[in-house]
């Protein structure tokens, strides 16, 4: 059996934030409520003095996951050179991780250079009836379409959450089987048993590490660090748990919680983390870093 050391002061003990439900602390006016148009509608928002559709909306019907089966968690690839998106990272009831690609309307060379002058030529609009705050406006590509890439097929139980790193190059996945699998995108195409044939995956992902708790109770949520070094996770066990990305291993355990944590999420700045849970209360957890510890594994 393997045992861990947690890192001193790394996380507060107690949570230095605790948010419990209070009654009438929103009250929101229906009749003031503003609308957001579809693909099919050009409803307006008529409260904010602008015209014209706030988000365009279209379904793509896809077969997501197998025999039909819940979609539980889905993602986007961040890009830190500014470029949109090129993967789609979903989880379902079938225990599988799917890799997307995100196929715009403008993926081709025509359609780029259309793209590029349609941009560069912004209008702007001296009324300020449209255009947004700054009167300004700019086409956008849309996704015309999603193509399927791979399956990641580890996990043994339904598949909870995925989410992407912030740099894009490491995906996580958490499910009801009780870990966290780290992906990384491989430079050739593997075989897996159990998963489709070579003809129809595009791309293949290995297995980095994977995180795993004593209790292998189910876990609902993850999130990243922003320096990607650190995963944090809510499980039925009522515990938030910080792992290191580097060797798995836990460094912190947090069970102040009554119930189910269902939400976890780490502060952009790396200065808090923050969890909710089924006991209907909000814990926000100050960071503090200390270079002078060791994890042991005997």
């Amino acid at each position: 059996m393997t045992s861990n050391q947690e890192q001193p002061g790394l996380i507060t003990k107690q949570p230095i934030v605790t948010i419990m439900p209070t009654p009438s602390t929103l009250n929101i006016d229906t009749n003031q409520s503003s609308t957001i148009a579809s693909s099919n509608t050009q409803q307006t928002r008529r409260n904010s003095g602008l015209e014209g559709p706030l988000l365009n909306a279209k379904t793509l019907t896809l077969h997501w996951h197998a025999n039909s089966l819940p979609v539980y968690s889905v993602d986007f690839q961040p890009n830190r050179k500014g470029k949109r998106s090129a993967r789609l990272a979903t989880g379902g009831g079938d225990n599988n991780v799917r890799i997307w690609k995100l196929v715009y309307d403008d993926d081709n060379e025509e359609g780029n250079r259309k793209n590029k002058n349609t941009q560069e030529n912004q209008t702007c609009n001296t009324s300020g009836k449209a255009g947004g705050a700054m009167g300004l406006t700019k086409k956008l590509a849309d996704i015309k379409t999603v193509e399927y890439l791979s399956t990641l097929a580890k996990h043994t139980q339904a598949v909870n959450c995925v989410r992407f790193d912030p740099s894009g190059e490491l995906l996580a996945s958490a499910s009801d089987d009780g870990t966290i699998m780290i992906w990384a995108l491989s430079e050739k195409i593997i075989k897996d048993f159990g998963a489709e044939d070579t003809e129809e995956v595009k791309e293949s992902w290995y297995l980095k590490k994977a995180c795993r708790s004593s209790s292998s109770s189910e876990i609902y949520d993850i999130s990243w660090s922003p320096d990607s070094k650190y995963i944090c996770c809510g499980s039925m066990d009522n515990i938030v748990r910080v792992y290191n990305v580097s060797n798995g291993l836990v460094i912190k355990q947090i069970a102040e919680h009554n119930h189910y944590v269902q939400g976890v999420t780490w502060d952009p700045r790396n200065e808090f983390i923050c969890s909710q849970s089924a006991d209907r209360s909000v814990h926000i957890y100050k960071i503090t870093t200390s270079s002078s510890f060791t994890t042991t594994s005997p």
